[in-house]
């Protein structure tokens, strides 16, 4: 199985409240006013998702994979011994 990064669980939290939000709204659509607060929370649900699915992939993309990182390290190490 493959490890799961915070940044991973980070993006599938996103898609989880986004669909959750997308059935909520489902539900209580039928009382469209601003006072229905199930329908806002719910709408909140679907915008919170979408920001949390970009934080999410924005952390993955930043993170240097262990690949990089161990050939960083091997290169400073060389660079050291030469020094």
């Amino acid at each position: 199985m493959k490890k799961l990064t915070p940044s991973m669980l980070l993006q599938r939290f996103g898609v989880v409240s986004f669909f959750f939000g997308i059935l909520a709204t489902a539900v209580t659509i039928y009382d469209f006013r601003d006072t229905n607060i199930f329908l806002m929370v719910s709408l909140g649900f679907i915008v919170g998702g979408v920001q949390t699915m970009i934080i999410g992939a924005a952390f993955q993309s930043m993170q240097m994979h262990p690949k990089q990182e161990k050939e960083k390290e091997e290169a400073l190490d060389m660079e050291l011994s030469e020094a």
